[in-house]
């Protein structure tokens, strides 16, 4: 299903056909925006398993994502489903055994962007997939620093492109956010926030849930509740220079954190 919670349409997409990679399942990636056309794309990449099977022709150590590999593709355009070769531009993001690693990724922690014709995608290993669909190339972006089994990872977008969030989960309780620029023909990642989340986690017991219960306010976006377009201005653009923050004070700790904290 492709669905619009905006306009309240869905639709259910024709069965795609077989793929070669038997041992491979497929993560689901949607490339649309509304800004530019009514239509969208839905590519089907596959995602290293757990464990190979017999009849595979990858190993441990094989290059991931292959030089050049066939995959899926929708297009609401044509209302079918065809083949094209992507050819990567580059190093490999790893070999397959660095996606089957413990600090690999399952499907719902990995998130897809897509901005101005192109498609970025959360790899397993915490790299950045970067697809033109004009050209079928693709390069691999390294994430913008070191991480751990305790850091959360979130890519994202906004009028100046792509941004990585990253939610480090130890004592420290920190939260870093980057933009991904290209120079030069070089991508490189800008850091924009580097902040603690202790005053933010100390707001909220982890003994008492009532000030959390507030309710939830719809962002009435682009539509109505009649589904008709409105023209609205959307202020939700978070200000990196005038934004306000909850003050830190250097060497704060977190003993313990109860809950999840993730973005949506």
């Amino acid at each position: 299903l492709v669905v619009n919670p905006a306009t309240r349409q869905w639709v259910r997409l024709p069965q795609p056909p077989c793929a070669g990679l038997e041992d491979f399942a497929d993560d689901m990636c949607l490339a649309f925006d509304p800004t530019v056309s009514p239509h969208y794309e839905v590519l089907l990449l596959p995602k290293v398993p757990h464990k190979l099977g017999s009849m595979t022709v990858f190993t441990e150590e094989s290059e991931w994502p292959p030089s050049w590999y066939t995959i899926r593709v929708f297009s609401s355009r044509t209302w079918t489903w065809e083949e094209r070769v992507l050819v990567r531009r580059g190093e490999a993001a790893g070999a397959i055994a660095d996606m089957q690693s413990p600090r690999a990724r399952e499907p719902e922690h990995r998130y897809t962007v897509y901005w101005k014709g192109e498609l970025y995608v959360h790899c397993q290993n915490d790299s950045i997939m970067r697809i033109t669909l004009s050209n079928g190339e693709y390069e691999v972006i390294k994430p913008p620093t070191s991480m751990d089994e305790f850091t959360e990872f979130y890519i994202g977008k906004s009028k100046k492109g792509l941004y990585c969030a990253l939610i480090y989960k130890d004592r420290s309780y920190r939260l870093q956010v980057w933009l991904l620029s290209e120079l030069r023909g070089k991508m490189e990642w800008g850091l924009k926030i580097d902040t603690s989340l202790v005053p933010v986690v100390a707001m909220f017991s982890w003994l008492s849930h009532e000030e959390n219960s507030g309710p939830w306010i719809l962002h009435g976006g682009n539509y109505d509740g009649d589904g008709k377009k409105v023209i609205v201005e959307d202020k939700c653009e978070w200000d990196f220079n005038n934004g306000i923050l909850l003050e830190a004070r250097d060497g704060d700790e977190c003993d313990f954190v109860s809950g999840v904290l993730m973005f949506m």
